[in-house]
């Protein structure tokens, strides 16, 4: 379990995004821990499928950074729920939990580094002062390009494929809330991608041979990690399966109720062991790949070249627009 939970806190550092983690999760046939909440069989550990809301909690929960906190919900207010009428909770800021206890036991995470997920998954929504996901489309700056007029986040304006227009970015905030009769400014999208993108290679690429020799070395490393949690997620499972033919075995047939209850269950770890063992070979048949020495050293020569790579057809917009974040905060156009 503890390691499931590193390699969803490490899939987050690299991928800064909870829905790529509950994807990459799901690919690889990773189940998440999760405790059992009903009157039967409470507390105990089961595990179930990846969910967006499933991996959120365990990224919000300050307990995985080792802190024991108390108050993080509030219960107080006018907002009613309209099925049940009871007060609908709000969460209360960090600084005013009533109880914050650092280095109360065992942590996945430190206390800073939990604090910076937070921001990211509040940065990721698409609203005013966020800067949203990096999605799809042809405008570079989306979500980090504000006007140099007022200094508020500029939207992106597409248009139809028939007028063979690039998007435009355009700052329209002031004018939909009736504080100017007047849009602050528009611009076309091509001319000002092109510009900060042509400033991004010339400053990035003295990095790139570096970058280029790690990213073999990487990706070798996250195959080792997948297939580790496959076989622990496998094993698991087997010891699971080998549990109810015990309790199976050693119930009195003459008690059909029981044995039949723990024969459904033994079945049902049976079923899943097979599931897995599918899964994994079939990731294993996927993940298997060997570069030859000539292979490696044609990437390695392709890294250095990193304008290549950015207009290779192979790179999508949403991986430009996520390089540039990693070099640029904000653009503002005036």
């Amino acid at each position: 379990m503890r390691e499931r939970l590193a390699y969803l806190f490490d899939s987050f550092r690299r991928h800064g995004v909870a829905r790529r983690v509950v994807r990459d999760l799901k690919q690889q046939a990773l189940d998440l821990p999760t405790r059992v909440a009903t009157r039967e069989g409470y507390g105990s550990l089961m595990w179930k499928p990846p969910s967006l809301t499933a991996v959120v909690r365990i990224l919000r929960n300050p307990a995985y950074a080792g802190v024991y906190v108390f108050g993080r919900w509030e219960y107080s207010g006018d907002r009613r729920s309209a099925k049940t009428g009871k007060v609908l909770p709000h969460q209360v800021p960090v600084a005013q939990w009533p109880v914050k206890i650092e280095a109360h036991h065992a942590a996945y995470l430190s206390w800073e580094e939990y604090v910076k997920n937070g921001e990211r998954l509040h940065q990721n929504w698409n609203g005013e002062e966020t800067r949203g996901v990096a999605r799809e489309g042809n405008a570079l700056l989306q979500g980090i390009v504000h006007c140099g007029i007022c200094g508020r986040k500029m939207t992106v304006q597409n248009h139809a494929r028939t007028e063979n227009r690039s998007p435009t970015y355009i700052c329209q905030s002031s004018f939909g809330s009736g504080e100017a009769d007047t849009i602050c400014q528009s611009m076309s999208s091509r001319p000002v991608d092109g510009a900060i993108v042509e400033a991004f290679l010339e400053s990035v690429s003295p990095m790139s041979l570096e970058v280029g020799l790690r990213v073999l070395e990487q990706l070798e490393q996250d195959l080792a990690v997948q297939r580790r949690q496959r076989e622990l997620q496998l094993e698991q499972a087997r010891y699971e399966a080998r549990l109810a033919q015990r309790q199976y075995d050693a119930v009195d047939p003459d008690n059909r109720l029981v044995a039949s209850e723990l024969e459904r269950r033994w079945n049902e770890k049976l079923e899943r062991v097979t599931h897995l063992e599918q899964a994994y070979a079939q990731a294993e048949q996927e993940a298997e790949w060997n570069l030859t020495p000539e292979e490696r050293q044609a990437i390695q020569e392709l890294s250095q070249n990193l304008p290549r790579l950015w207009k290779a057809p192979s790179t999508t917009n949403q991986e430009r627009k996520r390089l540039l974040r990693m070099a640029i905060e904000s653009v503002q156009l005036v």
